[in-house]
């Protein structure tokens, strides 16, 4: 390599022509040319300096630039406001998220809203769903987020409507007593229910519509009232119950079973022999029918063949008479 110098030896105005040294003189100057390279790699040195100075610039304008125009309290104090300077600079929030009965479960997402969240997992739902947050709502650490699923379902259903019970006062029984005479049947109505789940579980139900598929049949029933029996002579009585029966007639002197009767009572007119599980004995009763008016008598006697409703009327009278009586049909007041 050949470079130019200035020659020695000569003054300002005088001739300044170069000329080309020989090649010893060249290598005599070799020593100088090397003390010029580490001023060549300070050169380079501050160059790359100089880019870095540029590219912090740069990283400052876009980060630290943004975060020094948020008031302090705004940042330190504020969680709302941090939360939205969160979410403007795309950070991750961690939240809970209980869906749709599901089990709460930790979701990390740089979303910006609820709604916003949601989508981004795939989580669909409507107007009729509850969510405990609005979805524009922002997303924000330690959010508990909460949508449960409403669904509506129309259902019909069959079930049965009761039966009246329609009661006839008599005095064929037992004041106070009552006796079905014949059966109800349940109706069958249809009715449609509007039924609103949640989460798959039915909350509550709302009738649309109904109809009758068969009419319910209403029972029938007596119940003893009781009444007032006036004999011939004017005389009233206040009875519980009558009943009809078959009567007989038997006396005293009969032979069977002399003046006595079975409770220990004499034999006499007033007194009947009754079937105890039909009359209970010692029941004082008004016996009457289309033969005569036999008045008040007294249930004190039985006898082996009287069953059911059948009574034998003592009476003190010629066995022609009785036998003329034979079998009749009475009537007996269980007089009060």
């Amino acid at each position: 390599m050949t470079e130019m110098h200035r020659l020695p030896g000569i003054l300002p105005g005088e001739d300044t022509r170069q000329v080309a040294l020989p090649d010893k003189e060249t290598a005599a100057f070799s020593p100088l040319l090397r003390k010029k390279k580490p001023a060549v790699a300070a050169v380079l040195f501050g160059i790359a300096a100089v880019v870095c100075v540029v590219l912090l610039n740069l990283l400052f304008d876009r980060v630290f630039l943004p975060l020094s125009s948020i008031p302090a309290p705004s940042r330190l104090e504020d969680g709302g406001g941090r939360n939205e300077w969160l979410a403007s600079c795309g950070a991750s929030r961690l939240v809970s998220l209980r869906c749709k009965g599901s089990d709460p479960v930790a979701v990390t997402s740089d979303a910006k809203s609820v709604g916003e969240l949601l989508e981004s997992i795939g989580v669909t739902f409507d107007g009729d769903d509850l969510l405990n947050v609005p979805a524009g709502t922002a997303l924000s650490d330690g959010m508990e987020i909460v949508l449960d699923e409403v669904s509506y379902q129309t259902v019909s259903i069959d079930e049965e409507t009761p039966f009246e019970t329609v009661y006839r006062e008599v005095d064929s029984i037992p004041r106070g007593s009552v006796r079905t005479v014949s059966e109800g049947v349940p109706g069958v109505v249809r009715r449609t229910y509007s039924v609103r789940s949640v989460n798959g579980n039915s909350s509550s139900r709302e009738l649309i519509s109904e109809s009758v598929v068969t009419e319910p049949v209403s029972a029938i029933a007596e119940k003893g009232v009781g009444g007032v029996y006036t004999a011939a002579d004017g005389k009233t009585y206040t009875y519980s119950h009558y009943m009809d029966v078959t009567a007989t007639a038997y006396g005293k002197n009969d032979g069977a079973s002399g003046d006595w009767t079975y409770t220990g009572a004499r034999a006499t007119w007033g007194v009947i022999a009754v079937d105890p599980t039909v009359i209970p004995l010692h029941t004082k009763v008004y016996v009457v029918g289309d033969y005569g008016d036999y008045g008040v008598n007294y249930a004190e006697d039985i006898g082996g063949g009287i069953k059911g409703r059948h009574i034998d009327i003592c009476m003190d009278c010629s066995l022609e008479e009785m036998l003329r009586f034979g079998f009749r049909n009475m009537r007996v007041y269980f007089i009060d």
